[in-house]
């Protein structure tokens, strides 16, 4: 692109080649047409009037010029200046001899200046021009023996008017080059831009059916650049098969004058499938429709909107998901209009509630003390308040709410506020009894550390800029970082003690605190040279000393008994777990767990009811006289060898032994038929006669026990309670059919077919 030219009437300018050329072409027929009379004049006054052979050299020179103007490719632009020029100076300098004056030649001087300004510039041409006239009028006066002062006149008014005409061609040509460059700038900056937006551009006369495109276009069609556009087919050919049936309608429907068109398909061209938007404006010129229009890939936002779209389909799901999950922890969503003062439910909750509190009927219900609180918790999204409310359900006390501000933003003008709101009274009164606790677990540990490990607590200094610990003696001990080994203590001695990824993540989460981030605190697993790995809590803070830079204050205590002294405990819990649920006489489960192990498997075969389920009652026979004759004692151990024989039986992890009270006993047979428990009911009274018990006072003179089985069959359900019932009447039946028997009985399990 060329050099910007400057307005100035004086400036320097050379045509460019293609203007020169055009120049050259047009100035040459301009001198043809202007001197066509005075050749045609010559001619006829030398071969009429005074026949001579000078028309000669003119008619040949006049019919060479005609040449080259009728074929332009001949000589160059440059060259057919310098023989435009070269002629008119010849005929320039013919003029003043035979006339005797510079007069004639003087029109001759001018245009051979426009001529050489066109090649050389302005100023060079002045100079040249000025030279040649004063030659023109030295030869003159030199054949003429005129007046000097006359000819000087003539020469100045010449000059004169000479260069203030070449000054305001040289202007105009200074104007039309300033308009071609800015069009031309133009032309660039679309070009650039639609190369680097991807952006195809171009016109399509529709009655000659002539179409100018960019690069880009030929790119997005699959064009090859020397390839010419004929028609509309090249549109259909990259159009995908899919869209062509509305590409075609637009075709077919045609434009009218001033409409604009838009239409979104899929082109096949240069990168593969792609998503174009074809923009068309059609206008009027001269009498014929003109079609200017842009082809823009849009297949990177089609692709962001069919991703929006699907996000947008998630987040409906999500919202319903939402719904649900709050409905089940019973959590309210609001969106209140802070500016209208209303409010609404987006989700309600489990519970029926009426229409939601606004902020000013928050504030009017809670305690003084909890205003501010509610306050504040509008000011930023994330922020949470936890309040108390006068509730008229309490009569002497109050309820917790808990609110969060989930988002906060501005719509039509309003103000709007999304709340997460939840009744935490349940909760809150836990806390404030576990509250209570830790502070009474934090007094008790308080005395004991007074008394036992008074002092035991590392304390350290570290200065961030020099990475230098100064420790107190605790600390040291702890850590088997001794003062000899160690004089001077460095972050890396102290941090390497830690495994390496939980050292490193602490010491650059402490780099980076800052001096109001409050206190850090850290469990950490420490391998000193003691041998035994140590558990420490580590607690530091940041803050900045004066003319020292930040500085972390921290402190180690050892958890290593307190944890295992937390493991003893939940040890502890879990044996009194157990212990609450068995027997202590029998060691088998008690009445308590029979009676919880039974409703869960109940509920559990309502998932899978395509199973058998078995229960078996059982009954030391003459228990009580067993007692009066051998004591209580003795009474213990068959208790107990009754229990043994039911645990040998029951060795799968869902069968369960309980004794069900006194000399009764339960067994719970999940998964188990009639048969399967009429075989183990069978296998007890085998174990308990080899065992040969002795019991006067029986019939039989040995302990025995009478059995009552129950199944529930496929498809069956019983509650607890009335399955316990119908064993019990087996087992009633046993003893009252004469003992040390065996007796099943169907359950009657109501018909819910119909």
């Amino acid at each position: 692109m060329q050099t910007r030219v400057k307005l100035s009437p004086l400036a320097e300018i050379k045509l460019p080649e293609d203007i020169l050329a055009s120049f050259a072409t047009l100035f040459l027929r301009l001198c043809l047409a202007v001197f066509l009379i005075p050749v045609l004049l010559n001619l006829y006054r030398s071969l009429i009037v005074d026949p001579s052979p000078n028309w000669i050299p003119l008619v040949l020179i006049y019919l060479l010029s005609l040449l080259f103007a009728l074929r332009p490719d001949l000589l160059t632009p440059r060259q057919k200046i310098v023989f435009i020029a070269t002629c008119l100076s010849v005929a320039a300098l013919s003029s003043t001899v035979r006339n005797q004056s510079i007069q004639s030649a003087s029109a001759m001087v001018f245009l051979i200046a426009i001529a050489v300004m066109a090649v050389i510039g302005l100023r060079r041409t002045l100079i040249l021009s000025t030279f040649f006239l004063l030659l023109l009028s030295g030869l003159s006066v030199y054949l003429e023996h005129s007046d000097p002062l006359y000819g000087s006149t003539y020469i100045a008014l010449a000059l004169g008017s000479q260069t203030a005409l070449l000054i305001a061609i040289n202007a105009i040509w200074n104007t039309m080059l300033e308009s071609r460059y800015k069009l031309e700038q133009n032309l660039h900056l679309i070009e650039v831009a639609s190369a680097q937006s991807r952006i195809g551009l171009f016109r399509h006369e529709q009655d000659k059916d002539t179409w100018s495109v960019n690069g880009i276009y030929r790119q997005l069609y699959g064009i090859n650049n020397n390839d010419p556009i004929i028609g509309r087919e090249h549109i259909l050919k990259a159009t995908h098969p899919d869209d062509r049936p509305k590409v075609v309608e637009h075709i077919r429907r045609g434009a009218q004058s001033g409409e604009h068109i838009s239409l979104d398909h899929r082109l096949i061209g240069d990168k593969g499938l792609r998503w174009v938007r074809v923009n068309i404006s059609v206008n009027e010129e001269q009498g014929t429709l003109v079609a200017y229009g842009s082809v823009v890939d849009i297949h990177d936002y089609k692709m962001r909107q069919d991703e929006l779209d699907r996000v947008h389909r998630e987040n409906e799901e999500l919202l319903e998901h939402l719904k649900l999950a709050t409905f089940e922890a019973d959590i309210r969503i609001v969106e209140e209009n802070l500016t209208q003062k209303t409010a609404h439910f987006i989700s309600r909750g489990a519970t029926n509630r009426p229409q939601p509190l606004t902020w000013s009927e928050r504030r009017s219900l809670a305690l003084d003390e909890y205003k501010e609180t509610i306050d504040r918790c509008y000011e930023s999204v994330g922020s949470t308040a936890e309040y108390a409310i006068l509730d008229k359900h309490y009569l002497t006390s109050v309820s917790w709410v808990k609110q969060t501000l989930v988002n906060k933003f501005e719509r039509d003008g309003d103000q709007i506020a999304i709340l997460m709101v939840s009744n935490i009274t349940k909760d809150k009164r836990a806390q404030l009894k576990l509250e209570r606790s830790l502070k009474q677990v934090e007094a008790a540990l308080t005395r004991q550390s007074e008394i036992a490990i008074a002092g035991q607590i590392g304390l350290f200094d570290w200065s961030v800029d020099s990475d230098i610990l100064r420790p107190n003696a605790i600390f040291r001990q702890q850590t088997g970082l001794s003062e000899e080994r160690y004089p001077i203590l460095s972050t890396r001695d102290f941090f390497q003690l830690f495994d390496k990824s939980d050292g490193v993540a602490c010491i650059n989460q402490i780099r980076d605190a800052k001096p109001d981030s409050g206190a850090m605190e850290f469990q950490l697993k420490m391998q000193t040279e003691f041998g035994k790995p140590r558990w420490v809590r580590l607690v530091a803070s940041v803050h900045q000393a004066y003319g020292e830079g930040a500085k972390v204050s921290g402190s180690l205590i050892d958890l290593t008994e307190h944890l295992e002294l937390e493991q003893q405990l939940r040890e502890a819990n879990a044996a009194l777990q157990r212990q609450s649920r068995t027997d202590a006489l029998t060691q088998v489960s008690n009445r308590r767990g029979l009676d919880e192990y039974l409703e869960t498997q109940l509920k559990m075969r309502q998932r899978e009811p395509d199973s058998y389920f078995s229960l078996l009652m059982l009954d030391i026979d003459y228990f009580k006289d067993f007692n009066d004759i051998y004591g209580h004692p003795e009474g213990d151990t068959a208790l107990k060898c009754v229990a043994d024989i039911l645990a040998q039986v029951t060795q799968r992890p869902s069968d369960l032994a309980a004794r069900f009270g006194g000399e009764e006993f339960m067994v719970v047979l999940p998964s188990t038929d009639n048969a399967g428990a009429l075989q183990i009911a069978t296998r007890v009274q085998q174990l308990l006669k080899s065992k040969a018990i002795v019991h006067e006072g029986s019939p039989n003179h040995f302990l025995t026990v009478s059995i009552g089985t129950t199944t529930l069959a496929p498809m069956e359900s019983l509650a607890a309670p009335e399955l316990v019932g119908v064993v019990d009447l087996a087992l009633y039946a046993a003893k009252e059919n004469g003992r040390n028997r065996i007796e099943e009985r169907l359950p009657e399990v109501p018909n819910t077919s119909g």
